[in-house]
């Protein structure tokens, strides 16, 4: 309610300021109030990713807990979130809104989507429908900055005026729930979703109450069903995320927003990644989202003739004329940095640019970088993506490992029988994106049939095996050892085996190890030395890339709107030793690195394995070889997994002969 002071309210968390940009009759909202942008705070290490707010008596304070804390290097034990100043130590309570009577009302323009985009249809209402604008009043004040006077408001308040709850300020409010012809009112949805005003109404508050009588103890847990519709993993769940920090469940044990299926990271990820991208012995591994893979590898983007014009609000300056088409938003994005893809440079082999550049002169990774960057700003070098029909720029073969990817899992299954695999199919659009896309180049005829081979390590005859060149036959569930986890529950399923596998079939354990030999021994003829490689990473999470490129103005180095530098606009840059001969040696071991300070973890929490190593090597379940912990049978896998992953701790000593081994999170 107008007038009220909700700063001292048992659930109020943390309320970031907003900074507001003057637009002559009107403001829009701009990025956040950085402590680089306070005199007093403008010191702290990485003070453009640490965020001020008011105090219930209006004072500004830094609190501890968001990204600038936690990878400063000069001081520790900050990155938590506390109700405390962090230049101070002093105790503060946050405040919510400026909505007390004493602050400015002023317009602010919020962007409105809901006449122009089907979602159903996935289509526009009219070729270059854009979003309009309603402008509300929104309370705010002037803070001093390094740059002079900013007019900002609080997070929540941009919320609340955005949902069209008319606190009593000015401007183009819903009169009540009842009203239909505003957006996002009960009665609003009522017309486009069908859903009572009524149903939703009590909906809301019965789980407000609860959530008030058991202090934050309500959740939110979603399946698959929810992400089969259009922008179901942006906009469905961001609705039930606010519900949860309206009400103050989230960061409540037993409370909050959960899913499973999707983005999916499961509990054991640091043992599993470590094992899987070989990072125990090399890196970084090259890595591609499989969405990006599928989307482009199957042609899809030639089929995709929906425009992105309706998705941008009314006043959005970023990436003008380049986000009309998804195809071009990925190409500003691996040429940025924030997405990888493979190949990586087009037609040209990375260990050829890689010699290209020493030949230049460059001796250490970062000139090597530089000379990347330099060569492709310059058009001497580009990216595979930006002739990803070129022949040379295929995929030519193809691994299926424990799922059924062809008729089941793969994105665009239809597409990729035509482009991908070359067979029949029942695509029945035409090319629908031609002279939409600006950053890929355009080949009349799309490509039928780019890969060469598809190998599949499989246990049943299903529709992959089936559109396979080869299949490897694998035990079943009971002939081998091995885990089976999810990103939901909290326990692993070992499996043991009852009976030797059938025939000619083998463990997967067993098949890869055949497969690393069989390349070693080829690798002692045709690539006898170890080689430099040259990988492209994208700027990672839980790194600190994230930190890469500050107030959010993401700037295109390919526009001229900032030069392409590696790891801040343009991606990393890596150096990698590969030793061929050795893949068979190093696949049967656990690898040094682990040992190294640093050289272990996930999600940018990292240490080093050596006490556990030797433990390890001295345990009948794993042993020795080589020096290192043996990884030679499935069995010492599952067992080295169970044993070095952080995110867990046995109820009982690890044994695989276990069949049902429940674990308590740490």
């Amino acid at each position: 309610m107008p007038g009220e002071n909700p700063s001292r309210d048992s659930n109020v968390k943390f309320y970031p300021l907003v900074t507001l940009k003057d637009e002559g009759d009107h403001y829009g909202s701009g990025r956040f109030l950085r402590a680089s942008d306070i005199k007093a705070y403008a010191g702290e290490e990485n003070a453009e990713w640490k965020l001020p707010l008011f105090d219930s008596d209006g004072e500004l304070r830094l609190p501890g807990g968001s990204l600038g804390f936690r990878w400063e290097k000069k001081k520790v034990g900050r990155w938590n979130l506390k109700k405390e100043d962090v230049t101070s130590g002093d105790a503060f309570e946050p405040m919510r809104s400026l909505a007390d009577g004493k602050n400015e009302d002023v317009q602010v323009e919020f962007a409105d989507f809901t006449h122009t985009f089907n979602t159903t249809l996935g289509q526009s209402e009219g070729k270059g429908a854009k979003a309009t604008g309603s402008r509300r009043g929104v309370p705010t004040r002037i803070v001093e900055t390094v740059n002079g006077p900013v007019r900002v408001t609080t997070a929540f308040d941009l919320l609340m005026a955005q949902f069209g709850v008319n606190r009593g300020f000015s401007g183009d409010y819903p009169e009540d729930y009842d009203d239909a012809t505003r957006p996002y009112t009960p009665a609003w949805q009522e017309q486009e979703t069908g859903v009572s005003r009524n149903l939703v109404l009590r909906v809301a508050r019965e789980w407000a109450d609860t959530a008030e009588k058991t202090k934050g103890k309500c959740l939110f847990i979603t399946g698959s069903g929810i992400l089969h519709w259009y922008h179901s993993g942006s906009l469905t769940y961001r609705a039930g995320a606010v519900m949860g920090i309206l009400t103050g469940c989230q960061g409540v044990n037993g409370g909050g927003f959960a899913h499973y299926v999707g983005t999916e990271k499961i509990r054991p990820f640091a043992a599993l990644g470590t094992l899987a991208a070989a990072t125990d012995w090399t890196g970084p591994p090259r890595h591609q989202n499989s969405t990006s893979y599928f989307y482009f590898y199957t042609d899809q983007w030639r089929h995709d003739g929906i425009s992105l014009d309706p998705l941008w609000a009314p006043r959005a300056e970023v990436f003008p004329n380049k986000g009309k088409h998804a195809a071009n938003l990925n190409m500003m994005a691996v040429r940025n940095g924030w997405l990888p893809f493979n190949p990586q440079f087009d037609k040209r082999n990375p260990m050829d640019v890689l010699r290209e550049a020493r030949a230049a002169g460059c001796k250490t990774e970062k000139e090597v970088g530089a000379w990347v960057a330099k060569q492709t700003k310059e058009g001497k070098l580009d990216f595979a993506l930006a002739d990803i029909d070129a022949p040379q720029n295929h995929p030519k073969v193809l691994w299926i490992w424990r799922g059924n990817l062809i008729g089941t899992s793969m994105r665009g299954h239809e597409y990729a029988l035509k482009h991908l695999l070359g067979t029949h199919n029942n695509v029945l659009g035409p090319d629908r994106a031609k002279g939409m896309v600006d950053d890929i180049k355009w080949h009349r005829d799309a490509p039928l049939g780019k890969l060469d081979l598809i190998y599949n390590v499989n246990l049943r005859m299903d529709s992959s095996a089936n559109y396979s060149d080869i299949v490897l036959p694998t035990a079943h569930w009971y002939e081998k050892y091995d885990l089976t986890c999810t990103d939901l529950h909290s326990f692993f399923h070992p499996f043991t085996r009852a009976h030797d596998p059938a025939w000619e079939s083998k463990d997967d354990w067993e098949t890869f190890k055949m497969i690393a030999q069989k390349i070693s021994e080829l690798a002692k003829t045709f690539m006898p030395d170890p080689v430099e490689d040259l990988v492209l990473n994208a700027l990672i999470t839980d790194t600190p890339d994230e930190m890469a490129q500050p107030m959010g103005e993401l700037r295109d180095w390919r526009s001229g709107e900032a030069e392409p530098i590696p790891g801040k606009t343009f991606p990393n840059v890596k150096v990698v030793e590969r030793d061929y001969t050795k893949i068979a040696d190093m696949s049967v071991t656990l690898g040094p690195k682990v040992a190294q300070p640093d050289g272990y973890g996930a999600k940018g929490i990292k240490g080093d394995l050596t006490e556990v190593c030797e433990e390890l090597k001295e345990s009948y379940l794993v042993g020795e070889k080589n020096g290192l912990p043996s990884l030679e049978d499935a069995r010492q896998v599952a067992e080295v997994i169970l044993r070095i992953s952080p995110a867990w701790r046995p109820t009982a000593r690890s044994h695989c002969g276990i069949r049902h081994w429940s674990l308590s999170p740490t």
